[in-house]
């Protein structure tokens, strides 16, 4: 999977209702790992913002420019925190402790 894609589609559902974006990413995931759903089809997103009354239309656009660019600064925040976005979840070096110290 492109994680861009995913990324860029967060970027979207936020850029309508950025108090949600916790709930996005999680319902996100949930998409993936129990509906069997692709974070790199645009009717993911569609219906993740469907479901909270967003615009589907803007959460369609994975190619759109803006978006595609916050989930590049997203990307470089994570790598800032010490985290490799491409990585998944199994790094924690110290890297990543030094991110979650500056977290708190």
């Amino acid at each position: 999977m492109d994680s861009r894609d995913a990324a860029t589609g967060l970027a979207a559902l936020r850029t309508q209702a950025p108090h949600k974006a916790l709930d996005f990413a999680h319902e996100m995931s949930h998409a993936v790992y129990h509906n069997d759903m692709s974070l790199t089809d645009p009717s993911t997103a569609t219906t993740l913002a469907a479901r909270h009354d967003l615009a589907p239309e803007t959460a369609a656009t994975l190619d759109d420019p803006a978006h595609r660019r916050q989930a590049e600064a997203d990307f470089a925040r994570a790598r800032g925190l010490g985290r490799n976005p491409g990585a998944g979840l199994a790094g924690s070096g110290a890297g990543a402790q030094r991110g979650l110290r500056r977290l708190r």
